[in-house]
């Protein structure tokens, strides 16, 4: 089993396009399109929204180009799409662990399956930056069976140059900060921080939508468990707190962590009843003035409590 403290990213699920029931927007980071390497197309990133479509039950990738880059596009040498497979292909095919690698000519001598879409439509709309500019959006949609629910997939999208010399390959950079590592999700991830904004925050999803998502995580718990078929019997992650209760001084903090089983990276959404006594970021909870305050730890919808006590308890009467 592997302790989690809330806040640590996990791995991706796969695919590129926007619209539907959305889960996951993260926001678009500074300096889109910085070039970063010989291999990254100038102009050509992926965007930083992960969604995962509850109704079509898909992972969903986008990628935007600038108007600029799409106008070579026009020459009939040239081929645009989508590469997209588990994250850990990526990583066994960047066998020097710099992330300069030629994907697609990497996993075509390779034996990794991965999923290749070419030639794909690309659609002029609004940048969602806010630039004030247009961009050409890049769509692709990937489902998958229950054993890869907890599955972590990435993907980046690339421009095929066709010459008499050979066939080269340019990639969309990721955004700032990001790497094929880092920006993957899984089906599991995503269902389970919308479970954790429905049952902490209000946000609403229909009833068939809560039974899609509640069972994706059932599905993502007999996998875990090994099952060969998904068993529909509400099996949910077991999570313990390394403290459900505790007594702090005035500014004083520690860091509560979750215990999840079977083993499994998801999000934690933590939230205090009384910031103003106790306040919690990422797992760590500082005590801010003296009285009661309960932190609680969402996990794919369900809450575990610890109760801080800043100061001294009251005593009874």
């Amino acid at each position: 089993m592997k302790k989690i403290v809330a806040g640590v990213a996990i791995g991706l699920a796969c695919v590129l396009a926007v619209g539907g029931a959305a889960l996951i927007t993260k926001g678009f980071k500074e300096n889109p399109f910085e070039k970063k390497s010989e291999l990254t197309a100038e102009g050509f990133e992926m965007a930083d929204e992960i969604e995962l479509d509850i109704e079509s039950s898909v992972l969903k990738f986008t990628a935007y180009m600038t108007l600029e880059t799409a106008d070579r596009l026009d020459d009939g040498t040239v081929n645009w799409g989508i590469l997209v497979a588990p994250e850990m292909y990526f990583e066994q095919l960047d066998t020097e662990k710099t992330g300069q690698v030629d994907w697609v000519p990497a996993f075509e001598e390779s034996e990794l399956a991965s999923m290749k879409r070419a030639h794909m439509a690309l659609s002029v709309i609004d940048d969602p930056r806010d630039s004030g500019e247009k961009v050409c959006r890049i769509e692709y949609n990937v489902g998958t069976g229950f054993q890869n629910y907890n599955g972590e997939f990435t993907a980046i999208g690339y421009i095929e140059t066709v010459t008499e010399e050979g066939t080269t390959y340019e990639y969309a950079s990721y955004p700032k900060g990001e790497t094929y590592a880092t920006y993957g999700r899984s089906f599991s991830y995503l269902a389970a921080e919308a479970l954790n904004r429905h049952a902490a925050e209000q946000v609403y999803y229909t009833p068939s939508n809560l039974e899609t998502l509640h069972g994706i995580i059932n599905g993502a718990v007999d996998a875990a468990n090994g099952e060969e078929t998904e068993t529909k019997d509400g099996s949910k992650f077991a999570v313990t707190l390394s403290e459900t209760e505790k007594t702090l001084e005035r500014k004083e903090s520690f860091t509560l962590t979750a215990e999840i089983s079977p083993e499994a990276e998801l999000p934690i959404l933590w939230k205090s009843s009384d910031p103003d006594i106790a306040e919690v970021q990422d797992g760590k909870v500082t005590a801010k003035k003296d009285g009661r305050a309960v932190i609680s730890a969402y996990v794919a919808g369900e809450r575990y409590d610890c109760t801080v006590t800043v100061g001294e308890p009251e005593q009874a009467e």
